[in-house]
């Protein structure tokens, strides 16, 4: 009992700890392009939302998301659009497909210059 007691215990820090890791820079994000209300990416669906709005597309893009195949590519297009908005090169797109090698990126586009 107190071994599943601790793996719980371990598994919830992880994803909390990868959770801040993801959202910290996008929030850094969305400081660099001016978007309001940048606490909103800390609230888990609403993070969503939120990621549409710093890509400067239409909130009824989110529709898209509860789509099969286009909630595969959507997230793909909006970073598409962050990149050409922070001015950095749209083959930045491949290290985001790389598991691991994502988060690095996204914190690369969080801090290097625009």
């Amino acid at each position: 009992m107190n071994v599943r007691k601790a793996m719980l215990a371990v598994t919830a820090s992880f994803i909390v700890i990868l959770y801040v890791v993801i959202s910290f820079p996008l929030m850094m994000i969305a400081k660099k392009l001016q978007r309001k209300h940048r606490w909103l990416v800390w609230v888990p669906l609403v993070q969503i939302v939120y990621f549409v709005y710093i890509a400067g597309k239409p909130l009824w893009m989110i529709i898209l998301f509860l789509i099969p195949v286009f909630n595969v590519f959507l997230p793909l297009f909006l970073l598409d659009n962050i990149l050409k908005l922070l001015k950095k090169p749209r083959w930045l797109i491949i290290l985001f497909l790389v598991p691991g090698v994502n988060i690095f990126t996204l914190w690369y586009l969080a801090i290097s210059r625009t």
